[in-house]
């Protein structure tokens, strides 16, 4: 059970918790989608409830990443006024101690935390696809995919992992696999090279369904003792349609490609087991890395920031400049940046995704403990 020193001090954060929050997701969609809805309504004709309900279902995306600045910023905002009539005097002087005193922003951090992820991973991957869906359908009257993949190639072995074909892909868009190339060594040589302007995956026959195409047949006839063809038949022929078995459906991995900052984190799991198992060799596996360690490395800033803005709020009730608003600032600079620079490191492989994805919370969590023993002693 909360005690009463608990329940009240939540009290005092709920209010500029709700405030904080509610100011940063506002300028947050005054920035960035007010002007691609009102673009919307201009191009297409749409009625301005289809705007209304874009935005709605932006807002949950948006929330999980100005969660942690509110708590920030309630955590400031009510230590400041409990400093300010001073009652964290009060408190203190009643015996109470400053770790006893910090419990309840610990719990308001934790709170954040839960409900940061569960925005992140069961809200947000079924609100942006659909935000993105009206939008596409409003814009162009048609379910045009937006999103294209470019260089996507997999491997299929046998069950020795001796590689048996390899499947190239220059392009996925509108459901089409686009300039495909398909290298088969299931015989002892390399016998065929299918190429087709277009593809798609037969679900019922388990396999690609290749379109407007040639096959080349390679033929060995004799090789030397290092088993270098030193006589070979070659054979081109052209075809409309023609079927290649898959143990694989590349339809539904690239589904998924198109989508990656929807994912939650079981999707990018599966992504990169993909990778891993070798069964599909893209540039994006350090991007999926950082993006899964990143699920959860995000909401744990929340604690942070929490016992970062009480601790600043606290000041001298006599204090002329209060130069906790400028620190505030601050942290909120240091906290965006180093998501940014460290994302773009961990994506780009130079530094490992999983340092890179916890890399902000270590620089937050030293600067939360480097202020809460600063307070503490004084």
């Amino acid at each position: 059970m909360l005690k009463k020193l608990d329940k009240y001090i939540l009290t005092e954060l709920w209010l500029p918790f709700m405030s904080g929050a509610g100011i940063i997701t506002g300028v947050w969609l005054g920035i960035d989608k007010f002007k691609e809805v009102f673009k919307l309504l201009a191009k297409s004709g749409a009625s301005f409830s289809t705007g209304i309900v874009v935005l709605g279902l932006e807002i949950p995306q948006i929330l999980s990443t100005t969660i942690p600045i509110g708590i920030l910023l309630a955590t400031f905002l009510a230590f400041q006024k409990l400093s300010g009539q001073s009652e964290v005097i009060a408190i203190r002087a009643a015996g109470a101690s400053f770790t006893r005193l910090m419990r309840p922003v610990l719990y308001s951090g934790l709170i954040c935390v839960v409900v940061t992820f569960l925005l992140s991973e069961f809200i947000v991957p079924i609100t942006s696809p659909f935000a993105q869906k009206i939008y596409t359908l409003a814009l162009y009257k048609d379910p045009i995919s937006t999103q294209i993949v470019k260089g996507f190639s997999y491997f299929e072995k046998d069950s020795d992992g001796t590689i048996e074909r390899i499947f190239y892909v220059r392009k996925f868009k509108e459901g089409l696999l686009r300039d495909v190339v398909i290298l088969d060594f299931s015989k002892k040589h390399l016998s065929l090279i299918h190429t087709a302007k277009k593809g798609k995956w037969d679900p019922l026959k388990g396999g690609w369904v290749l379109m407007d195409g040639s096959s080349s047949y390679i033929q060995s006839e004799s090789t030397d003792k290092d088993g270098v063809d030193t006589n070979s038949m070659h054979l081109v022929s052209n075809f409309e349609t023609t079927l290649i078995p898959s143990s694989l459906n590349p339809n539904e991995v690239l589904k998924k490609m198109t989508k990656t900052d929807n994912l939650n984190f079981y999707g990018l799991w599966q992504m990169i087991n993909l990778h891993q198992g070798d069964r599909i060799f893209t540039d994006k596996l350090n991007d999926y890395k950082t993006k899964f360690h990143a699920k959860f490395a995000y909401p744990i800033s929340c604690i942070f920031l929490a016992l970062i803005g009480a601790c600043m709020g606290i000041s001298g009730r006599r204090k002329v400049v209060n130069w906790g608003y400028i620190a505030l600032g601050l942290v909120v600079f240091v906290f965006y940046m180093s998501h940014t620079i460290f994302d773009s490191f961990g994506d780009s492989g130079r530094l490992n995704p999983m340092l890179a994805a916890w890399a902000p919370n270590i620089i937050i969590g030293t600067l939360a403990w480097f202020s809460y023993f600063y307070r503490a002693n004084r």
